[in-house]
């Protein structure tokens, strides 16, 4: 008798309500503003990403990381990277 009690107890014990989350996929939310944001670019790599970044018609772009990696002193080796980026752009 007591096994079926307890076992009765864990079961009604156990018992929970499902959780149900409701996602909105979709907003009629107008923003006046769309941010972009990148970072960490390497010139020596096809970027496709700017087409991509551009179709969403963005107001301001942040750039918060490396423009091209140009670890270098010599000037004319630092145009020549930024030249790079600049095709691909």
């Amino acid at each position: 008798m007591r096994i079926i009690l307890f076992l009765i107890s864990i079961s009604l014990f156990s018992c929970k309500q499902e959780k149900i989350y409701k996602i909105q996929e979709k907003s009629d939310f107008k923003s006046d503003v769309t941010l972009s944001f990148g970072s960490c670019n390497n010139q020596n790599i096809k970027n496709n990403l700017f087409k991509e970044i551009l179709k969403n018609k963005p107001t301001a772009f942040v750039w918060g990381g490396d423009i091209i990696y140009s670890d270098t002193k010599n000037p004319q080796v630092l145009k020549e990277n930024y030249e790079l980026f600049k095709k691909d752009s």
